[in-house]
């Protein structure tokens, strides 16, 4: 199947997380549009010069089918948030942010679907969010609905 992972960093924008310690995260991966996560994955955090930082699998090909079961055919949306657990017991929610400039689309190879047409992007509100099209069918969908979207633009 299609791995992948997704490395996240806590970053102390305002000086009070160096006293709070952030130990663990909780990352969610959730269907637009609904309120539950399909997957949580967890990680330790650990500290470094840029924050607390940590890895958890991305497991495209699992989130393209349980997007698929839950009856999202076609190009599916997720919505990507972590909840991150402090040394001194704090709790805190917070939206995934993309580095600037690392917006991409991927074609990556699936064993349950062939090929999965990715792209990490950032929504209006500034959060990270994933649009998959499993398969070549799907695919091609999506290719086609951007040049027709470029083409429209370009008149």
């Amino acid at each position: 199947g299609t791995g992948g992972s997704l490395r996240l960093t806590v970053r102390d924008l305002y000086g009070r997380l160096s006293v709070a310690v952030p130990r663990t995260a909780r990352v969610e991966f959730v269907p637009r549009g609904a309120d539950a996560p399909a997957r949580t994955e967890r990680t330790e955090l650990t500290e470094g010069p840029a924050g607390w930082s940590g890895r958890v699998p991305a497991g495209l090909t699992g989130l393209a089918r349980e997007g698929r079961r839950s009856g999202n055919r076609g190009v599916q949306l997720w919505d990507v948030r972590a909840t991150v657990t402090c040394a001194d017991g704090s709790v805190f929610t917070t939206a995934l942010r993309l580095p600037a400039k690392r917006q991409r689309r991927s074609l990556v190879p699936s064993s349950r679907y062939g090929v999965l047409l990715v792209r990490q992007y950032t929504t209006a509100n500034g959060s990270l969010a994933v649009r998959l099209a499993p398969g070549v069918r799907d695919g091609l969908r999506a290719v086609g609905a951007k040049l027709r979207r470029i083409s429209r633009s370009s008149h």
